[in-house]
């Protein structure tokens, strides 16, 4: 099948751009609180390839960017986001940071996914990831009908034993690139490449259980032009490929996963890795 329209997104994600690129978790929040426009302005400035940020609708259906379901633990307010207008989430300060208690209130406010798209507008490239299944199609209109689908990637995880990718279907946009988030596991390749294959991504998530799978996955994706995406979040890090991991011994872990082929890695990190991803060219 015919790759995804081309847009901004596309051009950085194709097979014949070699940088491996750096993924933001949340924009940089060791400096500003997550998921807020000053956490994606350091990303900016530090030269980040893309920023994931989280996305999900209002009570009275305004697409906003935060994580949990409640503004519990990154503001000074408690409610449900979903239970709530986006004039009433708009009263919150976000915290410092991971949102923690120990960080103190910041001035930046719940950012509508709009706004973030704006900001990132030509400059950077922001993966949506959607909170709720139910919600993805009706914030892929919103990101159409606001002209920013060039800068957008949205994703979600599939069941690839189902043969369907279930939550592309709703996306009204072609210019939106769909990223699956799968498990490669070994002696499976053949079958998973069938089903990526057969709907034209240019880029998957991966889940995997060893690092040989990677690499013997990367020698047919790369011939299919589909890039790798994996994380090194200590959230959510397969086996030991993991931030802290890589901040003492950041060949062992992004060194590792970069000469199996991975060619996206979703870091909490982003200034560390850079700067080591910098020690590669010379």
């Amino acid at each position: 099948m015919t790759k995804q329209s081309k847009g901004l997104t596309q051009e950085l994600i194709a097979a014949q751009n070699m940088t491996v690129l750096t993924v933001a978790h949340r924009g940089v929040w060791a400096s500003a609180p997550e998921n807020s426009l000053l956490a994606l302005r350091e990303a900016i400035r530090l030269g980040v390839d893309i920023v994931e940020m989280d996305a999900q609708l209002t009570a009275d259906s305004h697409v906003v960017v935060i994580h949990d379901d409640t503004l519990d633990r990154t503001s000074n307010m408690r409610g449900e986001v979903s239970k709530m207008t986006l004039a009433d989430i708009r009263q919150a300060r976000l915290r410092g940071s991971d949102g923690s208690s120990a960080w103190p209130l910041s001035n930046e406010k719940v950012p509508l996914l709009y706004e973030v798209l704006e900001e990132a507008r030509g400059r950077i490239v922001i993966n949506v990831d959607v909170k709720h299944e139910r919600e993805f199609g009706v914030i892929a209109r919103d990101i159409r009908d606001k002209g920013l689908s060039a800068g957008a990637i949205m994703k979600s995880p599939v069941n690839l034993a189902s043969a369907c990718f279930p939550l592309v279907s709703p996306s009204p946009d072609p210019l939106i690139p769909y990223m699956p988030l799968i498990q490669l596991q070994r002696g499976e390749t053949v079958d998973i490449l069938r089903q990526i294959d057969d709907f034209g991504v240019a880029i998957v998530e991966a889940n995997f259980d060893h690092i040989d799978t990677l690499m013997e996955a990367h020698v047919e994706f790369q011939r299919l032009g589909v890039r790798i995406w994996v994380n090194t979040l200590d959230c959510a890090h397969p086996l030991d490929y993991s931030d802290t991991r890589a901040l003492v011994d950041p060949d062992a872990v992004w060194g590792a996963l970069i000469r199996a082929g991975v060619g996206a890695i979703q870091v909490d990190h982003a200034a560390a890795f850079i700067d080591f991803r910098s020690t590669l060219l010379r």
